[in-house]
């Protein structure tokens, strides 16, 4: 008798705390979503405050410089070997 009073007991508590830990799984995840949305809006309204300025920094012709990157005043010194005397060119041919 004291057995199957036993065994019901601790179904009963595991049932208990299978259903605590998924309570505090749930609260958790619910606590989590709740940060990141909370950032996501934060974030978007920082995006639409500064919208305005975007302009200013990418400049009045809205596109990439590529024209000054290429562009060079005087030609780079030469590519030479790390012993400096030439003989690299000589042992490639």
């Amino acid at each position: 008798m004291e057995v199957c009073s036993l065994r019901s007991d601790v179904a009963v508590f595991g049932r208990m705390v299978v259903g605590s830990v998924l309570e505090a799984v749930v609260a958790e995840i619910l606590l989590a979503a709740q940060r990141s949305a909370a950032s996501l809006l934060i974030v978007a309204g920082i995006m639409l405050k500064d919208a305005d300025s975007l302009p200013d920094l990418i400049g009045t012709d809205k596109r990439f410089p590529f024209e000054e990157l290429h562009k060079m005043d005087k030609a780079g010194p030469e590519n030479k070997d790390a012993n400096g005397d030439g003989e690299g060119a000589e042992m490639l041919q």
